[in-house]
């Protein structure tokens, strides 16, 4: 199963984000065969706002497990909080045609 990870920062992180960033790359780059995509979000001036991770692991527990080893979260200093939902891929396509398989269905109803 999927889960997305939702991790706004907080804010003034940016001391320990800095104190805490070669921790936290070698800790996603021990993780990548979990990770679907990842990375922040941006502000206009430039500074992250948000980490946004998708992360395949088999149930809510594994990948709260996942977000609570990361540097920055296991911190307390850099996110102000952390969500995890349940997510499902639709684009791109990880079939062919799923979407148009999607769309009959719909219109079936």
């Amino acid at each position: 199963m999927r889960y997305m990870i939702l991790c706004p920062l907080k804010q003034n992180s940016d001391e320990p984000r800095k104190a805490l960033r070669l921790k936290h790359l070698e800790y996603i780059k021990t993780n990548t065969e979990k990770i679907i995509f990842g990375g922040p979000t941006i502000a206009e001036d430039g500074t992250p706002k948000m980490m946004v991770l998708v992360v395949e692991v088999s149930d809510p527990a594994q990948a709260q497990s996942f977000i609570d080893a990361e540097p920055y979260y296991s911190s307390g200093e850099v996110f102000d909080w952390v969500e995890i939902y349940p997510w499902v891929q639709v684009m791109p396509e990880l079939h062919p045609n799923a979407l148009a398989s999607e769309i009959e269905k719909e219109k079936t109803k």
